[in-house]
C-alpha cells in the first residue's frame, strides 16, 4: 500500500504563559497555601496533603516548557503528533472564529470531539483540503476544555 499523500502540514507551539495567567496561578497558589494552613490547624491532614499535591502540580505547570504539535492533513485523515484520525469517523466540523481551532464531531453517540489549532495556516486553506462528506457546521465556539486552557494558557 503506497504511503498516503500529505496535503498540508504545520507545526504549532502552545502559547507561553502570559502575565495574566501567571497572576491567576499565583493567586490560586496563595489560596492553596491558606487552605493547607487551615487544614493543618484543624488537624485534617488528608485534606492538607491533597492541597499540597495541588500546589506541587501548579509549580510543575509553571516550570514546564511549551508543547509543540505537528499536524499533518492527508487525503483520508489527519495526524496530531503521530496520532492518526480518519475522516470516515467524523460527521461534521466547525472552526472557532475566536481561536481558529478546528473541531471534528464524531459519528455515533459515543466518542469525543477531536480538535487541532490552525496555527499560522489560513483556516480557509485547511477547509479546502477537507472532504465534502464532512459537513461544516456553524461556529459553536470553543469547548469547555479549550476555554479553560485559553484562560490558563495550558
Amino acid at each position: 500500500m503506497p504511503p498516503e499523500k500529505i496535503l498540508i502540514s504545520w507545526d504549532v507551539t502552545k502559547e507561553k504563559k502570559d502575565s495574566n495567567s501567571i497572576v491567576a496561578i499565583v493567586i490560586a497558589f496563595l489560596v492553596i497555601i491558606l487552605a493547607i494552613t487551615y487544614f493543618i490547624f484543624e488537624k485534617k491532614y488528608l485534606n492538607a496533603f491533597v492541597f499540597l499535591l495541588l500546589a506541587l502540580s501548579l509549580v510543575w505547570y509553571l516550570v514546564s516548557a511549551p508543547k509543540n504539535f505537528r499536524i499533518v492533513l492527508m487525503e483520508k485523515g489527519f495526524t496530531i503528533n503521530n496520532q492518526r484520525y480518519s475522516f470516515e469517523n467524523f460527521k461534521s466540523f466547525w472552526v472557532s472564529k475566536k481561536t481558529g481551532v478546528f473541531y471534528f464531531q464524531p459519528k455515533g453517540r459515543v466518542g469525543s470531539i477531536v480538535s487541532f489549532p490552525s496555527g499560522s495556516i489560513d483556516p480557509e486553506k485547511i477547509k479546502n483540503h477537507l472532504p465534502e462528506e464532512i459537513l461544516e457546521e456553524e461556529d459553536r465556539g470553543d469547548d469547555l476544555t479549550n476555554r479553560i486552557n485559553s484562560i490558563f494558557k495550558i
